[in-house]
Parts: structure tokens; sequence; C-alpha cells
């Protein structure tokens, strides 16, 4: 069973304790929504997975993590999905590396690899080390 069923099928348990009341409450055939809970959301009209998961507040997107997808990003996941494991371990390593000269705790850190020299203090160094472990444990 994936995921999003077992919310629903979860959600309709703990707030209609019976499909068959869930069912009447959203007007939507006992059959189909059985049908749906046995064999997976996937099968089923989006309109009605829409209807069933509005009426349990089930939120179909995630917003915690918004994403901005255009023309540009399309071609870079294409891109980088052409990739072999070691082009992707190359675009990890910049990534890390941006992200710490954008990031705004680390604005004025001096990264060594663009300059050839290394201006970072003891105490500038160890918050560096510190974003970069956080980094590491995302991989």
């Amino acid at each position: 069973m994936d995921t999003l069923t077992a919310m629903i099928a979860s959600e309709i348990k703990k707030q209609y304790k019976s499909v068959r009341k869930f069912s009447q409450a959203i007007n939507i055939p006992q059959t189909t929504l059985a049908s749906t809970l046995k064999n997976g959301v996937s099968g089923t009209a989006y309109e009605t997975i829409v209807k069933i998961c509005k009426s349990l507040d089930i939120q179909l997107v995630n917003y915690q993590f918004p994403l901005h997808v255009d023309d540009n990003a399309l071609k870079l996941l294409d891109i980088y999905n052409k990739l072999d494991e070691k082009g992707q371990h190359a675009v990890h390593t910049v990534l890390k590396i941006e992200n710490e000269r954008c990031s705004s705790d680390l604005s004025d850190y001096h990264i060594a690899a663009f300059s050839g020299r290394d201006k970072t203090t003891n105490k500038k160094a160890k918050k560096q080390k510190d974003v970069n472990d956080i980094l590491n444990k995302i991989d």
C-alpha cells in the first residue's frame, strides 16, 4: 500500500470510523472508495483523490520545501540524471561550496579554493566545519 493510500485509510478510520460513513459524507460510491483503498490511489481518478484528500484535510503537495521549476531547472535535472556517479559527486561538491559561499551566516568567509589563500580564523573554521558536517549528512 502506498503512503497516500495508507494516510487516507488511517484518516477515514480516525475521523469517520467506517468507509461507509465517509463515502456517504462526501457523496462518493462506497465501491469506488473501497477499490481505492484496496488497489491504491494510482488507479483512481485524480478528481476523486483530490475530493477525498480535501475532505480528510490531507495535503497533496508538500509546501515545506517550496520548489521553483522552470525550463532551466528541468534542463539541469535532465543533464544531472544523465551523469554517472563521479559526475553527480562533482555536482554535489560544487553545490556544497556554493551553498557555503552564499550562506548568510558564512558570507564573510573567504574560500581558499578560489584565491589560493586561506583567511579563515579558528572560530570561523569551526563554524564552517559544523556547517560542512551538516551538509555531509544530507548525502
